[in-house]
């Protein structure tokens, strides 16, 4: 039968590698929310355009 190796222990987390991922997730959250008010302004700026091209 074959012998299964034993799983390695993790490392525990250092703090500083806890805190690059926090930071690095909070900035990719803040650049989401830019791009989606970005994209936003830009159909609030289309319709308008296609509302006096109506009118």
């Amino acid at each position: 039968m074959l012998k299964r190796k034993r799983p390695k222990m993790l490392k525990k987390r250092r703090i500083m590698d806890v805190g690059a991922v926090r930071r690095r997730i909070k900035r990719n959250v803040a650049v989401l929310k830019l791009h989606r008010r970005q994209r936003n302004f830009q159909t609030i700026l289309q319709s308008e355009q296609q509302n006096e091209a109506v009118s």
